[in-house]
């Protein structure tokens, strides 16, 4: 029996390990998650996003050479309201709109 338990935790563990290393993986290339959009985005729940193609921050806002994730929030009729721009600073994001304004994930 205490075989099959080692057995069994052994899988368990290197299952864990993995989908983390992997689930890391996805989340770097992917940008932000929707629950970051939402919350740095202040979207009301009817408001949907459109993610657009990652650029490289020229160093005016974000720093340079900074993955930059520009998000089109849309409202609930999906007329464009809004553009706002994702970048990592750490493991916490901020974003920033077309004024340049900045605000700042806290933990």
């Amino acid at each position: 029996m205490k075989k099959y338990s080692f057995a069994v935790c052994a899988v368990l563990l290197s299952l864990f390990a993995s989908s983390h290393v992997f689930g890391e993986e996805e989340k770097s290339d992917a940008g932000p998650s929707e629950a970051v959009v939402r919350k740095l985005g202040a979207m009301m729940p009817d408001q949907t996003f459109k993610r657009e193609a990652t650029t490289t921050s020229d160093g005016k806002i974000a720093p340079k050479g900074t993955t930059v994730y520009p998000v089109q929030v849309m409202n609930a009729d999906s007329t464009p309201l809004m553009k706002v721009f994702f970048f990592q600073e750490g493991e916490l994001w901020a974003i920033y709109d077309e004024a340049g304004q900045v605000m700042r994930e806290t933990k």
